[in-house]
């Protein structure tokens, strides 16, 4: 008999306290397995999560200056028809 099977046993004849009764019954190396995927997968939801908002920062940067430039050539047809108004009433 090995220690995790004496261990095993041990925790077999105590009385149940709650939850932490069962927890003799894993063995570690399962617990910490278990715990290295479970931040394997929160790892691989942050990098989704960063992916996707750095997809979406680059298409609406995209679009953000495509609209600058459309702002900038109505700002410049407002300024010629400002100043085409200001000359036909001065002249």
């Amino acid at each position: 008999m090995d220690v995790w099977e004496s261990t095993v046993n041990l925790t077999a004849r105590l009385p149940a306290r709650g939850l932490t009764a069962h927890r003799g019954a894993v063995k570690p190396s399962l617990r910490v397995a278990g715990r290295e995927q479970t931040q394997d997968m929160a790892l691989a939801l942050i990098l989704l999560i960063v992916a996707v908002v750095l997809i979406l920062l680059g298409v609406f940067v995209e679009a953000a200056k495509f609209l600058l430039w459309i702002g900038l050539v109505i700002l410049l047809i407002a300024i010629i028809a400002w100043l085409m108004r200001v000359v036909k009433r001065n002249a």
